[in-house]
């Protein structure tokens, strides 16, 4: 996973990425409008827009997405990391710009969010976390210990097409958890915990 990559190719995949991020978006909201789902490029000037949008791309993976993955091997991490993303695997840009539009709506709350690479010592050690040197949004160093948050939306959206049928993915829509991570990042809530802690 990311924990494998230099610092260079994690800062090169980080470089992709913000370079390709409008030219993403515009292709995922192609496809959403190709599939039922009208979205605007408008700014979320409110909690509310922001939640709105949330609600609506959950309905359309719940319409479009399959009940399961389309192959067995896209439950394995290792796969996911090295996959070119053509054929079936294209599945795993679709994530990937999901996560970029939740994240974009999250940094229109608050500016305080930026993508960068976690390359935190913490999520290196003898079991890396997913998110060590992956792309992710992430706060400022906060508080006093000088820490910054980090949200892998990727890996979120990931588990929602792995595992659409966990609770954390049926539960009613104010309790999932694409709402609770947009909810919590566009009004600041654990920015401003850890600011005052």
């Amino acid at each position: 996973m990311g924990a494998s990559l230099s610092i260079e190719q994690a800062q090169q995949n980080l470089d992709w990425f913000n370079r390709t991020l409008h030219e993403r978006l515009a292709a995922l909201r192609l496809l959403c409008a190709q599939t039922g789902c009208e979205l605007d490029d408008n700014a979320m000037d409110s909690l509310e827009d922001a939640l709105d949008l949330t609600a609506r791309l959950i309905d359309w993976t719940r319409a479009s997405w399959p009940t399961h993955p389309y192959l067995p091997q896209h439950n394995d991490d290792a796969y996911w990391a090295q996959s070119e993303r053509e054929g079936p695997d294209a599945i795993f840009s679709v994530v990937l710009d999901l996560a970029t539009l939740l994240g974009q709506t999250i940094m229109q709350g608050r500016s305080e969010w930026r993508w960068g690479l976690d390359l935190a010592p913490s999520s290196l050690g003898s079991q890396p976390m997913l998110s060590a040197r992956r792309v992710v949004l992430m706060s400022p160093l906060l508080g006093t210990q000088r820490r910054a948050l980090v949200k892998d939306l990727e890996a979120l959206v990931l588990a929602r097409y792995r595992t659409p049928n966990d609770p954390r993915f049926r539960c009613p829509l104010q309790f999932d958890s694409w709402v609770e991570y947009v909810r919590d990042g566009y009004t600041g809530r654990e920015i401003d915990f850890f600011k005052e802690g």
